[in-house]
């Protein structure tokens, strides 16, 4: 037994102290202690060396206890209703009047001699009802400390030996110990329980959910490989047709680059057929020119056959003069008249076809002017036309541009496909994993 610390004090008093009565009083009481000697609670009573002469002195003691269990119960609700906590559990699950009737039959029963199964048994009852009620062992311990407290100045104040006063409260705390031990071990052991049940109904809800998850996850990583092979043959198909379309492009291209070409050919002859006609208008002008210097010598060889005509009629009259003398100059005058009138009929022809000539050359000259305009039309044409194809050979080279941008864009979504379709067969292969594993937890 350890050393109290009062020993010397009580030696000093010991001719006035009183006479043990409790001590005594407890020789006499009958109990009951049936526990497996071999049970790890008989090892824990031997453990805080709580023995019958223990359980006698707590049964002697009970008449005191329950004279006085409403002021115990009533100073231990006090601190317990200080908590706000534990105040809301007790809402929520009784009444302070019901758990006062409660503690006061437990209270009276804890000293009533017996330590068997059944007051085993009520412990572990006990141990239920705080994991039930979600009553944490701390607030446990920290109210069987006031309850401890709360017996301890009952003895204090009605036993005035002060050595059987100690004796009397190192009993009592034993007893405390001995049913804290008793409940905590229960509600470990019920607490592990009900995380035991909460692990199994967490672990089948998992399972349940991941295989649920898994199967779906399979079927959809089928039905995403199906459709990303579908997608990888519709993305071939484009990336065909894209190729095929920029092959007409390129082909396009080169047709209008040859249209190009023949019409630079076609601009630089419209440019000779310019050229050409403006030497031909100026021939032709020329050729007016020409006419006007005949015109000029015809009207001269009309004067001259107006005179010539004059000369042969003054022969002709001084030939009559002559008479006989002058017949041979007449012959020769009438030759000369003829001449005159066969010039002049010549000249008249002759002015006929250089009018018709000018008219003609005017026709000409007219015609050339309408060519010439012509020309410069299709020459504006030309020039415009190959602005046009100058236009859409750069649009073409620009869209090839584009379109070899693109080209690359598609081989590599075809690439990022087929990685997707790839990762998608990882996904299910993964998956089918995940749900063996899960069946086999």
């Amino acid at each position: 037994m350890d050393k109290c610390p009062f020993s010397g004090l009580a030696k000093k008093f010991s001719s006035s102290t009183p006479k043990s009565e409790w001590l005594e009083k407890a020789t006499s009481q009958h109990v009951n202690i049936d526990i497996d000697s071999n049970s790890d609670t008989a090892r824990q009573m031997i453990m805080i060396n709580l023995q019958e002469e223990d359980v006698k002195l707590l049964k002697a003691i009970q008449p005191l206890i329950t004279q006085h269990i409403d002021e115990i119960t009533a100073s231990f609700y006090q601190t317990v209703l200080d908590v706000k906590v534990l105040e809301q559990i007790i809402k929520n699950n009784s009444t302070v009047e019901r758990l006062k009737l409660t503690l006061r039959n437990h209270l009276i029963e804890m000293f009533s001699g017996n330590i068997d199964s059944e007051f085993i048994e009520k412990r572990l009852k006990i141990a239920k009802v705080h994991q039930a009620i979600g009553l944490e062992p701390k607030w446990y311990m920290g109210a069987f400390q006031n309850l401890q407290n709360a017996l301890f100045d009952v003895v204090d104040r009605n036993i005035n030996n002060h050595k059987e006063s100690l004796r009397i409260s190192k009993v009592i705390s034993k007893l405390l110990n001995f049913e804290q031990q008793l409940v905590l071990e229960a509600y470990e052991k019920e607490n592990m329980l009900h995380r035991e049940v909460v692990y199994s109904n967490v672990k089948d809800n998992l399972k349940g959910k991941i295989t649920a998850a898994t199967e779906e996850l399979a079927s959809l990583s089928e039905q995403t490989s199906s459709s990303v092979l579908e997608l990888v043959a519709s993305s071939n198909q484009v990336n065909s047709s894209f190729m095929h379309s920029i092959e007409k492009v390129n082909e396009t291209q080169s047709l209008a680059s040859e249209g190009k070409d023949k019409l630079q050919q076609l601009s630089e002859r419209i440019m000779l057929i310019s050229e050409s006609t403006k030497v031909m208008r100026n021939n032709v002008m020329n050729f007016n020119d020409s006419f006007e210097q005949i015109t000029n010598i015809i009207n001269i060889v009309q004067d001259i056959a107006k005179q010539t005509k004059m000369l042969s009629l003054n022969a002709a009259i001084e030939s009559a003069r002559a008479g006989e003398h002058g017949r041979g100059f007449s012959v020769v005058a009438k030759e000369v008249q003829k001449l005159s009138g066969d010039t002049r009929d010549s000249v008249s022809r002759i002015t006929d076809l250089i009018q018709q000539s000018r008219e003609y050359t005017t026709e000409v000259v007219n015609s050339i002017k309408e060519v010439n305009i012509q020309v410069e039309a299709g020459q504006n044409e030309s020039n415009e036309t190959k602005a046009v194809f100058d236009h859409i050979i750069e649009s073409m080279e620009s869209n090839m541009n584009e379109i070899n941008s693109v080209e690359n864009e598609i081989r590599s979504l075809v690439g990022v496909i087929q990685e997707i379709g790839s990762s998608t067969d990882k996904v299910a292969t993964s998956a089918e994993t995940l749900s063996h594993t899960t069946k086999n937890i």
